[in-house]
């Protein structure tokens, strides 16, 4: 039993690694989806390290080797951001079953399970929560204080995790709702 769990827990870690990389990796390129932004972009994400007065993001890429396509391309709205949405689903579902998978074998006590879960949906809200209100007050006072990061995109992650964790959270605690709304 012992070597099956540890098995699983390998397993659980190499497919977290792998899913990490695969959502780091699609974060590369415009997390808007723009193609040649120009100074002084449309977010706070923008670099231009080689002086040409394009976000290095959202470069367009020109292969120097023609190409010829027979396939169909299919209708991309690029103004809308590109989300790693599945991949971090992914990592957060497999994580919390990891975690509830332990706590019910008793190689962690479900107090531990419970308080990583409460822990990670009060960071995320608050990330979500205070991204939100920073964005807010960007588009309705003008502020335009440049911060090394996308305030967006980090407010679209941690919603999705807040989303997919307050789901487990209200599963968890469903019969108190139920008992709740009886009375």
């Amino acid at each position: 039993m012992v070597a099956n769990i540890k098995r699983l827990s390998f397993l659980v870690i190499i497919l977290a690694i792998l899913l990490i990389k695969i959502s780091l990796a699609s974060a590369v390129d415009c997390p808007r989806g723009l193609i040649n932004d120009y100074e002084p972009g449309v977010c706070n994400l923008y670099i231009d390290r080689d002086g040409n007065h394009i976000c290095d993001l959202s470069e367009e890429v020109v292969s120097s080797v023609p190409s010829v396509s027979l396939a169909v391309q299919p209708n991309v709205d690029k103004s809308s951001p590109a989300y790693p949405f599945i991949g971090l689903g992914l990592i957060t579902i497999i994580l919390y079953f990891a975690t509830w998978f332990y706590s019910r074998e008793k190689i962690i006590q479900p107090m531990l399970h419970k308080r990583i879960w409460n822990s990670i949906l009060l960071i995320t809200f608050l990330a979500s929560g205070l991204t939100g209100l920073w964005l807010a007050m960007k588009i309705n006072y003008g502020f335009s204080w440049n911060l090394p990061f996308n305030v967006l995109y980090i407010h679209v992650e941690t919603g999705i995790v807040m989303a997919l964790v307050s789901i487990f959270h209200f599963i968890e605690r469903f019969w108190f709702y139920k008992n709740f709304f009886k009375k």
